[in-house]
């Protein structure tokens, strides 16, 4: 449909009519917004649009999202290569994916602990010591005392995980992220326990 609707455009273009006096609707999301995209972008056909697209659809708020997330998951294995793996990753290491795939591990630290590979001893060791900081980050963020606490050490965590080139790349991505911690960070103090 979007292609058929891209084609249209264009002859309609082609027969003198101004893209500025052409629009294009429908009627719900169903997906079209990133086809559009696409398409408009390859036929060259410039684009004036009104959606938004959710945060978690762009990879690099999904990363940030299931970084965030191990510790729920209790640092399930596929969680784990779904953060590690990550070209957002800052402290990625290629050797890690082998030895979690060839661990046998499900999930927590402890596992990874027992089961990885004695061969790779350094590799294994800077995993785990990875993973022990990401939880003690984790840690910490319950620990925040108040939504500006909070926000200042989940920002700081994003910080330190995130590549800078990954920073750099999709900063429009992480201002929202930090804007949404920003909002957070006014919000009154939490109960402390």
């Amino acid at each position: 449909e979007v292609q058929a609707a891209a084609k249209e455009i264009l002859n309609l273009h082609k027969n003198g009519l101004p893209y500025k006096d052409i629009a294009l609707t429908f009627r719900g999301e169903n997906n079209f917004n990133t086809k559009i995209l696409e398409i408009f972008k390859q036929n060259q056909i410039p684009l004036n649009y009104n959606f938004t697209f959710p945060l978690l659809q762009k990879p690099f708020a999904a990363f940030v999202y299931n970084l965030f997330n191990l510790e729920t998951g209790n640092f399930a294995k596929e969680e784990v290569l779904s953060v590690i793996n990550s070209p957002f990753f800052a402290l990625r290491q290629n050797a890690w994916t082998d030895l979690v795939e060839q661990s046998g591990v499900e999930c927590s630290i402890n596992q990874f602990e027992e089961m990885l590979e004695a061969q790779n001893a350094a590799q294994k060791q800077t995993l785990i010591d990875t993973l022990k900081q990401i939880k003690a980050h984790i840690t910490l963020l319950k620990q925040a005392g108040s939504f500006a606490g909070l926000a200042n050490k989940a920002k700081d965590f994003i910080y330190k995980y995130t590549s800078p080139n990954a920073q750099k790349e999709h900063a429009e991505t992480l201002a929202k992220i930090i804007d949404i911690l920003e909002v957070i960070a006014t919000y009154s103090q939490t109960n402390k326990e």
